[in-house]
């Protein structure tokens, strides 16, 4: 009988406490970018010191396009530090800064293939980035978790490891 007594407070107790949160916010997004070390950025990154990717000119509209990018995602918060990650590391938090790899990728995230009418437009391009984030996410899956996009970082699961799992370090360390 104590199952019984037991089981309908024990399962509201569940799922009170696996309750979705909200989406973060612009502000949330950006007090995620605040946290992160000035470290491996090429270009105009080293001006930028501890604790300011929030206050780089292009960051509020690249934590916008992050925040609506991941309205309807299943993990929102990882999604976001994943992303404002890798849009300091890869341009510093500017919309469109100088091409990288050669002139073959463009825009905040850096992003191959995409021209850069569509990829220096945070808005059209995170939703592109995410994409191809999950997609590396499903086609590394046989690797440790924080590989999972190497190739999303390299272009291959064999390549990239290294930079894929300090990125994930990262971004796992800002989720509040």
């Amino acid at each position: 009988m104590l199952p019984i007594l037991f089981a309908e407070p024990t399962a509201a107790i569940v799922a009170e406490h696996h309750a979705p949160t909200p989406p973060p916010t612009v502000d949330d997004i950006l007090a995620m970018a605040e946290k992160l070390p000035v470290i491996e950025c090429p270009g105009p990154c080293p001006k930028v010191r501890r604790g300011a990717f929030g206050h780089v000119k292009d960051a509020r509209i690249i934590a916008q396009a992050i925040a609506d990018g991941i309205q309807d995602d299943e993990h929102p918060w990882l999604w976001a530090a994943r992303g404002v990650t890798y849009a300091a590391y890869e341009s510093g938090m500017r919309a469109c800064p100088k091409p990288g790899d050669g002139g073959k990728a463009w825009g905040g995230w850096q992003l191959q293939g995409v021209p850069p009418f569509v990829a220096c437009i945070p808005e059209r391009a995170f939703p592109i980035w995410l994409r191809l984030a999950k997609a590396s996410e499903a086609d590394c899956a046989k690797l440790p978790r924080e590989n999972q996009l190497a190739e999303l970082a390299s272009g291959s699961c064999a390549r990239g490891r290294d930079l894929a799992a300090r990125r994930d370090r990262l971004a796992r360390s800002i989720v509040p």
